[in-house]
């Protein structure tokens, strides 16, 4: 063999044997000069998995508008590693385009690139040693039980305290994603339950595009893991986020996209994602975007007899947190009666009875039939009823179902019993934003 060959073949072999993100699992990136994968390449390849909301891939003129740069140095980002000198940038490229941050060089590497070509001759004189990577410390029964805490809040109180919880529970987990060898399913799905958590805080405080962008990471992160059930969950999600955000045609897309999974799921989960996107549909016929139909009503007929014969698991855990059951049938069947122009028929189905340690679902219920109420001509009892909920909804500073009464006031002030005394209360209460902040509902 030539020296040029044996050289060659010499460092080939080095490349392979310092591919320390191949022996993670990620793909086969053309190590650099420095002994890192090349930045370039791996923004290309996870540019590539960014999906926009028609659900093409991003595009380099797409990354362009988020960086704010042209798009020919977006190429030369990709091609020749320019342009990623900032720390900021790379940052910035890392939660945008979900790069693991150890891949651009923001955590340490489980296995040390070689400094010098003097090292790596060194190395080659001796014994290969086997990567060390680095014990994995973050401690999974503390972040099992802070996530079983915050969604007991999220469902009976106020959940807006612990977002800063949630967001470093992520940065841990990330953190340490590189370097969890066995245990990366289990970081996975944990990964995919605080960016849901986060989605839904976000979502109830009414900052949607921070909600949707948690939902968009639990959806890839899922896909990615190939874990069914926990894909068919964040789409469910992120349907209730385009919904409150008042995008149906991204709702209608993951309703679609949620009907290929139906065969795969258990019962309770099929009727979830049946009832859910039954509603979307419905929301969206009417807005215009598609045609009328009682399709979707009979859909959710038929998740509620799904539910009948297999109910959600009792455990919380097991439910991935969703609070399937009939119950949230006919809170939803009511809705898309309301929808539908039927307030007489939402009153029927509704449920009278409050759901125990469940705040924010109970005051959802409540908002219908205050609804039904008004649309139906019986303003007194819309009213009070919505008096009724003005307290309770600002001590869980649910900002989504707080702006819903807001509208139902609108509604009042402009019937023929707009000039009610409890339409003047209503309006005042409304307009007073610091009262009852700060009060969080406990879990009973």
């Amino acid at each position: 063999m030539s020296l040029s060959a044996e050289r060659q073949s010499s460092d080939s072999a080095d490349a392979s044997a310092l591919s320390w993100w191949v022996e993670l699992g990620y793909p086969s990136f053309e190590k650099g000069p420095d002994g890192w994968p090349r930045p370039g390449q791996v923004i290309r390849y996870y540019r590539r998995l960014k999906r926009r909301p028609d659900g093409k891939c991003w595009t380099q003129a797409d990354l362009a508008r988020a960086l704010g740069i042209t798009e020919r140095a977006v190429h030369n980002m990709e091609h020749f590693d320019q342009g990623l000198d900032s720390i900021t940038r790379r940052r910035f490229l890392a939660e945008t385009l979900q790069i693991p941050p150890v891949l651009l060089g923001l955590t340490l590497a489980p296995l040390a690139p070689a400094s010098s070509a003097a090292a790596s001759r060194t190395s080659r004189t001796s014994e290969p040693s086997a990567p060390h990577l680095p014990r994995f410390t973050a401690d999974y029964e503390q972040l099992f039980a802070q996530e079983e805490r915050a969604w007991q809040n999220y469902h009976a109180g106020n959940a807006a305290p612990v977002l800063p919880q949630v967001q470093a529970a992520l940065q841990t987990l990330y953190a340490q994603l590189p370097f969890v060898g066995s245990e990366r399913l289990r970081t996975t799905r944990l990964l995919v339950s605080y960016h849901l958590l986060a989605s839904a805080i976000t979502r109830d405080q009414g900052s949607y595009s921070q909600a949707i962008e948690h939902a968009n990471r639990a959806v890839a992160l899922a896909q990615g893991a190939e874990e069914v059930e926990l894909l068919a969950v964040a789409l469910y999600r992120r349907q209730t986020v385009w919904l409150d955000a008042r995008q149906p045609q991204p709702a209608l897309q993951d309703v679609q996209r949620a009907r290929t999974l139906l065969p795969l799921l258990p019962s309770w989960l099929q009727a979830a994602l049946l009832i859910r996107g039954a509603f979307s549909r419905v929301y969206a016929a009417s807005r215009g975007y598609v045609p009328r139909s009682g399709e979707a009503l009979r859909e959710m007929e038929q998740g509620a007899t799904l539910l009948q014969r297999e109910p959600a698991p009792s455990e919380a855990r097991a439910g991935y947190f969703l609070l399937i059951d009939l119950r949230r049938y006919r809170v939803d069947k009511g809705a898309a009666l309301l929808e539908l122009g039927r307030p007489r028929e939402a009153l029927e189905i509704l449920p009278s009875q409050r759901r125990t340690g469940a705040v924010r679902h109970s005051a959802f219920t409540d908002l219908l039939t205050a609804q039904a109420y008004i649309e139906l001509g019986d303003y007194e009892m819309g009213a009070a009823l919505a008096l009724d909920l003005v307290e309770p909804l600002r001590q869980i500073e649910s900002q989504v179902n707080l702006k819903r009464l807001q509208r139902l006031t609108e509604r009042l002030a402009a019937s023929p019993f707009g000039s009610a005394p409890e339409v003047a209360r209503l309006r005042l209460l409304l307009n007073q934003p610091g009262r009852g902040r700060g009060r969080i509902v406990s879990i009973g």
